[in-house]
């Protein structure tokens, strides 16, 4: 494909509100495209607030709306397949058939993408590698039993099924993301959380993390580029949740937690957690797949795209963005 400029390209980005969605809206901006965020919301969510784009409520389910939309645009992102959260408390249809759910909305999507001629691009998961018989052991009980990673490797079959035939694909799979602009209800946010003084213990885990704007940069880069057909890996820093947590109540002004367990321990004391929860019918407050997808993180090697932003940057942002919103 030959490079084009991205300037007055329409774009649609469906989780236009969610972290990364959000990066990638403000990126396009800043490119001079003409931009539509899509978000479940009724109001116009604080991230989007003085944010020069479209901003429509919908759920990507509604195929008429989802037609719509695409025939007004040149590009479609998808920041916003969805994915099972809660292993045992399922309150929706979605949730109770969490891969049917999510292949039928990849499908209605890819297939308005391909009728009107649009390039698309999805956010993905990324590969990591298991390096240690005992916890290759656990991250295979998980993956069996959080169907979490069945739907998400099942969508990016679909992607690469509709490039096969001729779709204009790119699939960005970023490590472990996070930065400003986060706008998730507190309790799912860790960063609060351990300014405050809410986390007692230090779950140590090494990961690879990557700034949220990074990610927007390879994608808009990948358009800009016409990259279709590409799939690309986004690495950050190596890095530890002890040196994370560390950078962060430095910034802070506050105290690490003096205590650290492995986090593979948790896991399986937030799953009977979370069963509990369910037993009597509510939804657990910190899921188990948050656990499950830290001990999936791993270092990284030989990324196709490595973040450019200090990691001290991310987090000091990330800080204050969680400040604006009284968070911390």
């Amino acid at each position: 494909m030959t490079a084009r400029s991205t300037r007055a390209m329409r774009v649609l980005v469906l989780g236009g509100s969610g972290l990364i969605g959000n990066a990638i809206v403000r990126r396009l901006i800043a490119d001079d495209c003409r931009v539509t965020a899509v978000g479940r919301r009724r109001d116009r969510p604080p991230n989007l607030q003085g944010v020069r784009a479209d901003y429509v409520t919908g759920d990507v389910g509604d195929r008429g709306l989802l037609d719509a939309l695409i025939e007004s645009h040149d590009v479609v992102v998808d920041a916003a397949a969805p994915y099972p959260l809660h292993l045992f408390h399922a309150a929706s249809p979605s949730e109770r058939n969490p891969l049917g759910h999510a292949q039928a909305r990849m499908n209605a999507l890819l297939s308005s993408v391909e009728r009107h001629g649009a390039g698309f691009a999805y956010v993905g998961t990324p590969h990591v590698r298991r390096t240690s018989a005992p916890r290759g052991a656990q991250s295979r009980f998980v993956q069996r039993l959080q169907p979490y990673f069945e739907v998400k490797k099942a969508l990016e079959e679909q992607v690469h099924e509709a490039a096969s035939r001729g779709v204009q694909t790119i699939i960005v799979r970023p490590s472990a993301c996070f930065g400003p602009w986060d706008t998730k209800p507190r309790a799912q946010c860790w960063l609060p959380a351990l300014v405050t003084g809410e986390i007692p213990l230090v779950l140590q885990h090494r990961l690879n993390v990557v700034d949220s704007r990074d990610v927007a940069d390879v994608v808009v880069g990948a358009l800009r580029d016409a990259s279709y057909g590409a799939d690309i890996a986004v690495d950050g820093h190596n890095t530890s949740t002890e040196e994370l947590f560390s950078v962060a109540c430095d910034l802070a002004g506050v105290n690490r937690p003096r205590w650290a367990v492995p986090a593979e321990l948790g896991v399986f004391p937030a799953l009977f957690a979370e069963l509990a929860w369910a037993f009597v019918g509510n939804p657990s407050p910190l899921p188990s797949l948050v656990l499950m997808l830290l001990c999936e993180q791993e270092w990284t090697d030989a990324p196709t795209v490595a973040a450019r932003r200090p990691l001290r940057d991310t987090v000091r942002d990330a800080l204050a963005w969680y400040r604006s919103l009284g968070y911390c």
